[in-house]
């Protein structure tokens, strides 16, 4: 599953549950997770339509938004870093908003944030929400972020529901 996961190959799209998606990611990232003392909870819809997507891009999106996560937290002491992965939707679309009690986006980065070579970070690329907004699109989707309500930062992709 990890070569399948990190892999490069041809775009293969299927009905995929989101919720499972997620919880790949989330069973993958576990060691970080831990490693890093971030709590994780999950509010899942429970009855979602289907999405038609590349599992294994889709993957790297979450994934992505969960390392995001982890660097943003990390000056926090460690009772206070939380990550919550919430799933819902309609009929229409079905959403993953991805939150941590991060610091969150400075104002003056908002515009920029999904643009190649935009970073916070001292070492970073800028590269990871750019291409995750790209694979979201490729989609028929979107990738947002929302201030958080208790602070920090929020993530949202939006992908459209297929019906089967």
């Amino acid at each position: 599953r990890i070569r399948a996961f990190v892999s490069h190959h041809d775009s293969a799209r299927e009905p995929s549950a989101i919720n499972d998606i997620v919880s790949t990611v989330l069973e993958f990232a576990g060691f970080d997770l831990r490693a890093h003392e971030i709590s994780v909870t999950r509010d899942f819809a429970a009855e979602l339509p289907l999405v038609l997507v590349d599992p294994v891009q889709i993957q790297q999106v979450c994934l992505n938004l969960v390392r995001n996560a982890i660097d943003a937290m990390d000056a926090l002491p460690a009772p206070g870093r939380r990550l919550n992965f919430t799933t819902f939707g309609d009929a229409d679309s079905v959403t993953v908003r991805c939150t941590d009690s991060g610091p969150g986006v400075a104002v003056e980065m908002r515009e920029r944030l999904f643009e190649p070579f935009q970073t916070s970070k001292p070492d970073g690329m800028g590269m990871g929400l750019s291409i995750s907004a790209s694979i979201t699109a490729a989609h028929g989707g979107t990738l947002r972020y929302v201030d958080a309500a208790d602070g920090g930062a929020s993530f949202e992709m939006v992908l459209p529901a297929v019906l089967v």
